[in-house]
């Protein structure tokens, strides 16, 4: 397994076998050679790249956290084009507690051209250990402690400097009522002899463990990746065709909207003169007051006919606020109603835009947006924010 650990605007490459973990490559993206041997590879997003959030929200099923999640990330984080995971803390029959992790979606995707990566995760999704132990690293000036059990990750924070009784005793309550849990504090490196001497005051046994590499990677063979896989190679080879593709046939799409709008036209034409001579026929085969009575149905008629929308009008305003990778699959008009059936990566946003369209009157979405399964893609957490949503408008015109 082939596995990246991924920095600031560089990446560490390591390779983990019976023999170990061995680091392969470091540096620069544009000094890499790209890793394109076959295989599982997992990128890790270094802690210093993402965002944490744990967030209460109602005891619904999987697939509607996930929706709930991906509709509302962009409120959460200060991230405009953001991309993240997320993972079940805690659940009870009242809320579900989930922590969420997010980042820049720009640095997978410069990554994926040297490490075409089948797994994203954090790194602080990967940690599990046999027993609740508190994690101490120090880096860049800075302590990061991170609380994990045999359940996966708990809980951390990073201070400036080294640790001490104190900024460990705190971390330990900011646990809640599961601090009573931990008897363990493990270091990563070897710290100070005065740092280890101080720290003999706390109730926990402190072992000293020197790791050459991100201590997340030992966890590697307990985690379950599966829920942060994105795909082999093969699918991240082909993305740039498949994007091509889309934006051929959103194209197509446009063309025939505006021909089958035209067609449109010219059968309410040919119908307004049908009508008109019928109506002629009918005058003329009848007298006196039914005669008028007849006209006053023909104007009524004529009336309703022009009132009504224009179906080119609409699509055309419809083209102008599409967003990339949107498409209309149906459109109903009727008198000043129409039913627009569709898909978008943004549903909330393409709603806003026509709800400040000056010819609109109001706008109602119908149901709840469904995600769009792409064939030969398994649907994860990273999947959410790539793909589109099915769902359905109902517009009022003025």
């Amino acid at each position: 397994m082939l596995v990246a650990y991924g920095k600031k605007r560089t990446i560490d490459v390591f390779r983990i076998s019976k023999e170990g973990v061995q680091m392969i490559a470091s540096g620069g993206l544009e000094g890499l050679k790209p890793f394109r041997l076959p295989g599982k590879k997992v990128l890790i997003i270094g802690r210093d790249l993402y965002l944490h959030l744990r967030k209460r929200y109602p005891p619904v099923g999987s697939n509607d956290l996930k929706k709930i999640i991906s509709l509302e990330i962009d409120d959460l984080f200060p991230i405009k084009n953001s991309a993240h995971a997320y993972r079940v803390f805690e659940q009870t029959s009242s809320y579900t507690l989930v922590d969420i992790w997010a980042w820049e979606r720009s640095f997978q995707e410069e990554i994926v051209s040297v490490f075409p990566y089948t797994h994203v995760v954090p790194e602080e999704a990967l940690f599990v250990s046999d027993e609740p132990e508190i994690g101490i690293r120090f880096e860049d000036g800075c302590s990061h402690i991170v609380a994990t059990s045999p359940q996966g990750y708990m809980g951390s924070t990073v201070i400036k400097g080294n640790v001490n009784p104190d900024t460990v005793g705190l971390f330990l309550k900011s646990l809640g009522k599961a601090h009573d849990a931990f008897s363990r504090l493990v270091f990563f490196d070897v710290p100070d002899p005065q740092i280890l001497s101080s720290l003999k005051t706390l109730p926990l046994d402190v072992i000293v463990r020197d790791v050459k590499y991100p201590p997340c990677i030992d966890s590697l063979p307990r985690a379950q990746l599966k829920s942060y896989a994105v795909g082999g190679p093969g699918v991240l080879n082909i993305l740039p065709v498949v994007m091509r593709c889309m934006i051929l046939l959103l194209i197509g799409i446009s063309i025939s909207l505006a021909v089958t709008g035209r067609n449109y036209d010219r059968a309410v034409i040919e119908l307004r003169k049908k009508i008109t001579k019928l109506a002629g026929d009918m005058a003329a085969l009848t007298t006196g007051p039914k005669t008028e009575d007849q006209k006053d149905i023909v104007k009524d008629l004529q009336k309703k006919l022009g009132e009504g929308l224009k179906p080119l009008a609409v699509m055309d305003m419809l083209a102008g606020l599409l967003p990339e990778k949107a498409s209309v699959t149906r459109i109903v008009i009727n008198e000043k109603n129409v039913e627009v059936a569709m898909a978008a990566e943004d549903p909330l946003g393409f709603i806003r835009e026509v709800g400040k369209s000056t010819l609109v009157k109001s706008v109602k979405l119908r149901g709840s947006p469904t995600k769009e399964q792409v064939k030969g893609v398994p649907q994860t957490s990273q999947d959410q924010s790539k793909g589109r949503y099915a769902f359905t408008l109902t517009v009022e015109f003025k």
